[in-house]
C-alpha cells in the first residue's frame, strides 16, 4: 500500500489520520510500514480521505477512473455518457474528436 505517500501527498500527519480511523497513531504507523493491515471499513475510509479507488490505494495498476474525485462537470458527464445508447455514443466520440482535431 502507498499510504505514507497519499498521506505526505495531503499534507496529513499520521495522527490526523489515526483519527479519521478511530485507531491509535501506533497503529496507523505500523499499516504504513506494512507491520500490519488495516481492516476493510478502514480501507474504505482511506480510500474516501484519499479520493482514490481501493485498487489505487492498494497500489493496484488499473485503469479505473474514480468518478468523485474528478470535477463536478467532468464526472457528470462521463456518467452522461455511460449511459447513453451505442449510436449515442458514436456521435459524442465523433464530435468531440471534431473539436480536438486541429489541436
Amino acid at each position: 500500500m502507498k499510504l505514507k505517500k497519499l498521506r505526505k501527498e495531503n499534507h496529513l500527519t499520521q495522527n490526523d489520520v489515526a483519527k479519521v480511523l478511530n485507531v491509535n497513531q501506533r497503529t496507523y504507523s505500523g499499516y504504513e510500514l506494512g507491520l500490519s493491515e488495516p481492516n476493510i471499513q478502514s480501507l474504505i475510509k482511506l480510500a474516501e480521505l484519499y479520493h482514490v479507488s481501493l485498487d489505487e490505494l492498494l497500489g493496484r495498476d488499473c485503469d479505473i477512473i474514480n468518478l468523485n474525485a474528478l470535477e463536478e462537470d467532468t464526472s457528470s458527464l462521463i456518467k452522461k455518457i455511460i449511459n447513453m445508447n451505442k449510436i449515442q455514443k458514436l456521435q459524442t466520440i465523433n464530435f468531440v474528436n471534431s473539436l480536438t482535431m486541429f489541436d
